[in-house]
C-alpha cells in the first residue's frame, strides 16, 4: 500500500514526481497513524498489520450522513406514509444509519452504499458530457471520486441542489435536481437488490454483487470440465466505478444460492 500516493520518490531526479488524488485508503491510514501520534502510542509491527487489515472507508464516513439526511428530509414530502416509495426510503435510510463504514465482504450495508454511489454517479453529467462512453471514461476511476464527494458536501450545506451537473432527461422540470437524483437512486438500489436477492436483507452480501470471471480456454466451454477450470471471485470495487471494467459481470447473488 502506498499511503502517500507517490508514484515516484520525493527525491526523484530533477524533483520530477507523480501524484494521484488522496484515496479513501490513504485517508484512513493517515487517520490511524495520526491518532497513534496524538496519543503517543508506539507504532509497532502488529499495529501496522492491523492497519493493513482495516476496512473502514473514510469517504463513506464523510458522505453517508449527508445522503441519509437528504433522504430523511424528502420522506416528509410524502403524504401517504404507507406508500411503497416512502417505505423504501425509510428502509435505505435505516440501513445507512446502522452502518459502521466497514467494507466487509458480507456487509449488506456496504452493498447498499456502493450501489447507491454507482447509481448516483450514473445520473450525473448527462448535459455536460452527452456522450455515454466519454462520460463513463471521465467518471469511472478513483481520480474522479472527489467530484461527486465535493458535490455531495455542497448538497449537505444546502448548495448546488439544482446544479446542471445533476440534470438528465428523467429529472427535466424537477426542482432540486440533485436531491431528486439521490431519491431516485435510493429507490432503484432497493428495487434492484430485492429483485435479485429477495426482501430478506440478511441475505444481502456486498461480495456477491461483483464477480470477476477467470475463464479457461478451452475448458470453460466444456460442460463437465467447466466447474474445475472456470473460476469466479469477488472483484474489488472502488466506489462503484466498475462499469468501465467490461470483464466484471454485475449482478447480485443471494447467499442462499451460493454452492
Amino acid at each position: 500500500m502506498s499511503c502517500n500516493n507517490r508514484i515516484n520518490p520525493g527525491k526523484a531526479f530533477h524533483s520530477i514526481g507523480t501524484t494521484v488524488p488522496t484515496t479513501a485508503r490513504a485517508l484512513r491510514a493517515s487517520e490511524i497513524l495520526g491518532r497513534n501520534l496524538r496519543e503517543r502510542r508506539p507504532i509497532t509491527a502488529q499495529g501496522m498489520k492491523e492497519m493493513q487489515n482495516d476496512v473502514i472507508d473514510e469517504f463513506a464516513k464523510a458522505i453517508v450522513p449527508i445522503l441519509k439526511r437528504l433522504i430523511d428530509r424528502h420522506k416528509l414530502n410524502f403524504d401517504d406514509r404507507n406508500s411503497t416509495s416512502f417505505k423504501i426510503l425509510e428502509k435505505i435510510a435505516t440501513l445507512l444509519d446502522k452502518w459502521n463504514y466497514q467494507m466487509m465482504a458480507d456487509s449488506k450495508f456496504a452493498l447498499v452504499y456502493n450501489l447507491l454511489w454507482e447509481e448516483l454517479y450514473g445520473m450525473m453529467l448527462h448535459k455536460t458530457i452527452p456522450d455515454q462512453f466519454e462520460r463513463e471514461s471521465a467518471t469511472h476511476g478513483f481520480f474522479s471520486d472527489y467530484f461527486l464527494l465535493n458535490m455531495i458536501a455542497e448538497w449537505g450545506k444546502g448548495r448546488e441542489l439544482n446544479s446542471e451537473y445533476c440534470a438528465n432527461k428523467l429529472n427535466e422540470g424537477k426542482g432540486k435536481k440533485c436531491v431528486w437524483n439521490v431519491i431516485q437512486a435510493a429507490v432503484k438500489v432497493y428495487e434492484t437488490v430485492v429483485k435479485e436477492c429477495g426482501e430478506d436483507d440478511e441475505k444481502w452480501r456486498w461480495s456477491q454483487r461483483h464477480l470477476l470471471e477467470y475463464p479457461h480456454v478451452p475448458f470453460s466451454d466444456v460442460g463437465l470440465l467447466r466447474p474445475f477450470f472456470h473460476k469466479e471471485a469477488a472483484a474489488p470495487v472502488l466506489n462503484g466505478f466498475q462499469k468501465l471494467c467490461r470483464e466484471i459481470r454485475t449482478h447480485c447473488t443471494c447467499q442462499a444460492t451460493i454452492t
